[in-house]
């Protein structure tokens, strides 16, 4: 096994070690301990620790040949994505017919799996190194209907009505790791088309579709990561739109005459303290806005800013709009 194998699965194990140990240590602070979620995690590493061909033999060659690996990795990746949907619905119900869909399957999947690795333990026969790409395509095919047919379209639809930036940006990545592993189940079907038809060295190939595995487990490594840790790549967009809107919140005061001199600051220099000042700031601009003498000039504060609000839209989207805003500094 490579070195970068060996530092990528002690570095997935280590994080999912601290983290689960945050999450027990913080569990009846919160209440939001979840352990389907911690199995969910517990089976992507134990899927990742045992993907590629180093590590299958070296596995399989300490249960006589037998492929345990492989069927560890089909077991592991089907339930995660039918323990994903699981939790998808207790977010966003699903269907009562998709989720009987579901359940058939995915446990069918798994009963074909038990049944196939039972034989072969029961008939002595020798695996046939080919028939792990039988295997990886019949699991990827599972994965890839759970994806599609409810993980993917529960994410999107979750990251259309989110507010809470962070969280948007966990959404992105889990829709990310999804798409991504959509195309590994791809590349998994064209190396047993390979295989079958005997085009090509399937050797060839599997550097080139190996990238794409570790760009899953990538984003499979985001996905532990909480959401509020992403606040960090978030902080300078959101001080940008702080200083935007605390300079168009001046500038409505001016206009409207209303001589407050109020100075909206964060307590503290948090992203929590900054959202909050986001919001006072918008809530003031909207409470006075229509205090502005009205002018037909298109580069004056009051027409830019009433061709804003006339419009409906989310709380996100008018935090963006306003932000963006482009007047002529002369008309306040």
């Amino acid at each position: 096994m490579s070195l970068l194998k060996l530092l990528l699965i002690a570095l997935l194990w280590t994080v999912y070690g601290c983290m689960l140990v945050r999450a027990l240590m913080q569990r009846d602070a919160n209440n939001r301990f979840r352990p389907q979620v911690w199995y969910l995690f517990f089976l992507g590493c134990v899927a990742f620790t045992f993907t590629g061909q180093e590590i299958e033999l070296t596995t399989d060659q300490f249960f006589g040949g037998l492929p345990v690996s492989v069927y560890i990795k089909y077991f592991a990746l089907t339930l995660i994505a039918y323990l994903y949907c699981t939790l998808m619905h207790t977010i966003k119900p699903i269907t009562a017919s998709t989720l009987r869909a579901l359940r058939l399957v995915n446990w069918l999947a798994i009963g074909v799996g038990l049944v196939s690795f039972g034989l072969l333990v029961l008939s002595d026969i020798r695996f046939h190194p080919d028939t792990r790409y039988y295997v990886h395509a019949a699991r990827d095919s599972i994965v890839t209907i759970n994806m599609v047919w409810v993980i993917i379209p529960h994410n999107v639809s979750l990251f259309k009505i989110e507010q809470v930036p962070t969280m948007r940006i966990k959404h992105i990545l889990n829709t990310l790791l999804c798409s991504t592993y959509v195309l590994v189940a791809v590349t998994s079907v064209i190396s047993l088309i390979i295989v079958v038809f005997r085009l090509d060295d399937i050797n060839r190939w599997l550097p080139i579709f190996l990238p794409l595995t570790y760009l899953v487990y990538f984003f499979f490594l985001w996905a532990l990561v909480p959401h509020r840790w992403v606040a960090f790549f978030l902080y300078p967009a959101r001080l940008y739109a702080y200083l935007r809107l605390r300079c168009l919140q001046r500038d409505v005061e001016r206009l409207a005459e209303l001589h407050m001199n109020l100075n909206i600051m964060p307590a503290r220099w948090t992203l929590g303290e900054l959202e909050f000042a986001i919001y006072q700031c918008v809530i003031f601009i909207l409470d006075h806005a229509s205090l502005i003498q009205p002018s037909d000039d298109k580069h004056h504060l009051a027409y830019r800013l009433s061709r804003v609000l006339r419009k409906e839209m989310d709380y996100p989207t008018l935090v963006r709009s306003l932000t963006r805003l482009r007047y002529a500094r002369s008309s306040t």
